[in-house]
């Protein structure tokens, strides 16, 4: 969908809500990192050598895998990074995909956000701390006013 944003009134026309569960971009993309880490975990401290290549539903289990460590130096801890690309870009493109119109028609935003994801994606060394680390990451390079807008 080029504009997801013109959904935004869905659940007051047709679910019959008071006022519309998503205030601003900023409200909707946290709430799908939240959705997304479920669908495709952070790979950068597992145990494992595996890599995950599917998109489909429901996600592979990653009972057998053991977490080394809660966070590698990307991701906000000091510990040294397990090598090895463990999410690939098909994976990640997949995740990023329904947000890549997140600010359509706001002059200048839409192509800036596209082009941030872009180069996220393409990063190796971040790629294995997940789609959701990703995505915040271009959303804490996005202007506040843009983000906290609400929906037109």
């Amino acid at each position: 969908m080029e504009n997801p944003c013109s959904m935004a009134v869905v659940d007051t026309v047709f679910y019959g809500l008071d006022s519309n569960p998503s205030r601003n971009r900023r409200h909707v993309l946290e709430q799908y990192c939240a959705y997304i880490e479920t669908r495709y975990p952070r790979r950068c401290c597992h145990n494992d050598d595996d890599t995950t290549t599917t998109t489909t539903h429901p996600p592979p289990t990653l009972t057998s895998i053991v977490l080394l460590r809660d966070a590698c130096p990307i991701c906000g801890n000091q510990d040294a990074p397990i090598t090895g690309t463990k999410i690939t870009v098909r994976v990640v493109d997949r995740a990023l995909k329904p947000i890549l119109g997140m600010f359509y028609g706001l002059p200048g935003a839409a192509k800036a956000w596209r082009h941030m994801l872009q180069e996220e994606s393409r990063c190796l060394e971040r790629r294995n701390c997940g789609p959701a680390f990703l995505i915040r990451r271009c959303v804490a390079n996005m202007p506040d006013h843009l983000l906290d807008a609400p929906f037109v």
